[in-house]
């Protein structure tokens, strides 16, 4: 039945070969690597451009930039020039355009164009970087030739302006030699540039040309300026003598004002007088001035110095007269104001220096007078008038004494028996028209208490002004979210002061109208000195134990210090917001409640480190090695007691030359180390669980079996063995132990 539904096709089919047969297979492999074998050329011929890497990666922007940073030669700038063309030279004739390697025809005609671009562009670059500086080499010489037509185009309006241009004239040959070596530099410069074929653009060109042209402007310009000068200078020496003869005519005019000036006798016209000799002053310190200035103008032309020496004698005759006639006129305008305008308005301390310098003036003016008898007689009226006066300067003194307050007028009052009151309508006319010239020694007296109170009320004003701008340092502290005060010395030593000056104050006989005063502010500075004090104790204290109880070991263990130490830290940063929103010490500070909360917290922080001391007493006691370490060292310890490990940079002290331990992935102790780097594996390994100073324990005492074990074996096998090969088995301390137990053994046998 099979062969009768068999059916024979009409096209012969032969099937193909398979790609995953094994001949197939091999033979398309054997392809593969003849293809891999044949690109191991082509990767060598590769490697020989890596070499014009550097180059193809340069940045022009940068590499001109760079370049351009540092200062080089002419010489230089060639050398660098040459060298890109040149290296382009080589690439262009050493780079073949295509290469056939093997089977391979590699085409190299891009990248020899291209590296040959890179240093044909490098070298224009530098190029045009130069012709950039050049360029701005003679803007720059051409702004200084500029300067210098721009000076010699001044016109000079005076002989001093002139003498002033031709001392400029003289320093302009060394400047044209100094541009003209900038020019001749230049100008090799663009040699260079042309021997490149650099063509330069019009502006450059320009510049270049109107640069070498400048200096022979200048010379031109010189000689014309100088010819102008000459005319000038005869111009203004006429103008001299002119002014000269004008000048001799002044002069003489005020020869004769000086010499009429011994005819004023009338002293009830001083004002009048005195504004005449201000006048007079003013016109002789003018001619002074022109004196001196065409002396000057003479030297510069080189004419005879005239002598004024006239002058100076006019000024030094006229000096009596002016001295007089000044002082009566200041003299009776004083005299006016002190007597009439209100006492509250008169100096006393300038008083009394006008009324001194003022007899001083005039009593030399008297003794000069002695041949003009009525200039004498003036000034003897003046210098009476003063002496008149002057008994009075002691109690216009004790009325403006700045220390008189109403208490001291009341008393005053009171004293006299009649009543004096400072008001605006006081003046000294009324003072003395109740007779107080006739009470000074009782005005003097008062004067005197009031001075002395007045010194302890600046006292106390000097204090307080002081201390406004004294403010605390309040500055935060780590990642705590609160702060910490800065104290300098300067503020610790002005309330020592203040202190001791505010105490001395208290026993003076003239404190009574500030008693109430000095001790108030005596109680501020003690209060402000005891806040300080507890403050810097608490933060002393604060910051010692902040970072302790910052850990949750040490929370845990001590519950009861650390709930103190919460109550303590809530009033401290309380206290701390509070100066930091006012600073300023004497506003702060003189604060019961801030006193009383500070001492709060000294108590807490006292209790706590009671507790605490306590605590690491017990530990130390549980374990006595812990005595080898200081308290900080063993809190690290007890706020780490999660991490086992943290006692490892502290074996080495409860541990003689212990390094470390040995703490397994799951922490188990398998070994210890010591400082030489010698390890003991533990004969039993133990985990450090429960209290550290617990397992501390242990682990000293594992240290002592496994040490024990080690010795007894080695005891053991130091017979079986060499002697070398047994001191290089086992560590340094038992090769030394065992030693000694064999040769203790082997002498007493």
């Amino acid at each position: 039945m099979v062969l009768e539904g068999l059916f024979w096709s009409g096209t012969p089919l032969l099937e193909s070969v398979g790609e995953n047969e094994p001949e197939v297979v091999r033979l398309r492999e054997t392809v593969r690597q003849a293809i891999r074998s044949s690109l191991k050329p082509i990767r060598a011929y590769a490697k020989q451009y890596e070499k014009y890497l550097d180059l193809f990666n340069l940045d022009v922007n940068e590499y001109l930039q760079q370049y351009d940073s540092q200062e080089h030669t002419a010489a230089e700038v060639k050398q660098e020039i040459e060298r890109h063309l040149k290296d382009k030279e080589v690439l262009e004739n050493t780079l073949p355009s295509s290469i056939v390697i093997g089977s391979y025809w590699v085409m190299t005609e891009g990248i020899k164009k291209e590296l040959a671009k890179k240093r044909k562009t490098l070298a224009n670059a530098v190029i045009e970087l130069l012709a950039k500086k050049l360029r701005k080499q003679a803007d720059e010489v051409c702004e200084e030739f500029k300067f210098i037509a721009r000076r010699l185009y001044d016109k000079p309006n005076s002989i001093e302006e002139l003498a002033e241009q031709r001392e400029y004239m003289k320093t302009i040959p060394d400047l044209l030699k100094k541009n003209q070596e900038l020019i001749d530099k230049a100008m090799v410069d663009y040699e260079l540039i042309e021997e490149f074929n650099y063509s330069i653009s019009a502006e450059d060109f320009s510049a270049k040309w109107t640069c070498i042209s400048w200096p022979y402007k200048i010379q031109q310009q010189m000689e014309a300026t100088e010819q102008t000068l000459e005319a000038d200078e005869e111009r203004f020496q006429k103008n001299l003598l002119a002014d000269q003869n004008n000048f001799q005519d002044r002069l003489d005019s005020l020869n004769m004002a000086v010499a009429g000036f011994a005819a004023h006798t009338d002293i009830t016209k001083a004002h009048e007088i005195g504004n005449e000799v201000r006048r007079l002053v003013k016109q002789m310190k003018e001619c002074q001035t022109l004196a001196h200035t065409y002396n000057n103008r003479e030297r510069l032309f080189n004419l005879p110095v005239t002598s004024y020496e006239k002058l100076n004698r006019l000024i030094k005759d006229f000096e009596p007269f002016k001295n007089m006639w000044l002082t009566a006129s200041d003299w009776q305008k004083w005299h006016d104001s002190w007597m009439n305008d209100p006492l509250t308005t008169i100096d006393p301390e300038q008083l009394e220096q006008n009324v001194s310098n003022a007899f001083k003036t005039i009593f030399k003016c008297y003794k000069h007078f002695k041949e003009i008898p009525a200039c004498q007689e003036v000034a003897y009226e003046v210098k009476e008038k003063i002496e008149a006066f002057k008994p009075y300067i002691p109690l216009i003194q004790g009325l403006r004494n700045p220390g008189m307050r109403s208490r001291h007028w009341e008393q005053l009052s009171k004293d006299l028996g009649f009543p004096v009151v400072c008001n605006a309508q006081l003046t000294f006319t009324k003072c003395l028209d109740m007779g107080l010239q006739n009470h000074i020694d009782v005005i003097a007296k008062i004067a005197e208490v009031a001075g002395k109170e007045y010194s302890i009320e600046q006292a106390l004003d000097k204090m307080e002004g002081e201390w406004k701008p004294v403010v605390l340092e309040i500055v935060p502290y780590k990642d705590t979210g609160t702060f910490i005060m800065k104290v300098g010395e300067e503020c610790s030593q002005l309330l020592d002061d203040h202190i001791v000056m505010t105490q001395s104050m208290s026993f003076s006989p003239y404190k009574k109208p500030f008693e109430e005063r000095i001790s108030t502010w005596e109680s501020k500075l003690v209060m402000t000195q005891d806040v300080m004090d507890e403050w810097l104790q608490c933060q002393r204290n604060w910051l010692y134990l902040e970072p302790i109880f910052s850990s949750e070991d040490i929370n845990r263990q001590l519950p009861v210090e650390s709930k103190r130490y919460q109550t303590m830290e809530r009033i401290w940063r309380k206290v701390m917001n509070a100066a930091k929103s006012n600073p300023q010490v004497i506003a702060l500070c003189p604060d019961p409640t801030i006193l009383e909360s500070l001492r709060e917290c000294n108590k807490l922080l006292e209790q706590v480190q009671k507790g605490l001391s306590e605590y690491l007493e017990t530990k130390r006691s549980a374990f006595p090695r812990f005595y080898f370490l200081s308290d900080d060292e063993l809190l690290e310890i007890l706020s780490q007691t999660k991490d086992p490990t943290a006692v490892q940079p502290h074996l080495r002290k409860c541990f003689e030359n212990i390094a470390r331990l040995t703490f397994e992935e799951d922490l188990r102790i398998s070994a210890m180390f010591s400082g030489e780097g010698e390890s003991v594996n533990f004969s039993t390994d133990l985990f450090p669980t429960g209290n550290v100073e617990d397992w501390l324990l242990e682990v000293e005492n594992t240290m002592r079996c496994s040490l024990r074990d080690i010795l007894r074996e080695a005891l053991r096998v130091y017979p079986e063995i060499p002697r070398t090969e047994w001191v290089l088995k086992w560590p340094g301390q038992i090769v030394i132990a065992g030693c000694q137990t064999f040769w203790t053994k082997e002498v007493t046998q």
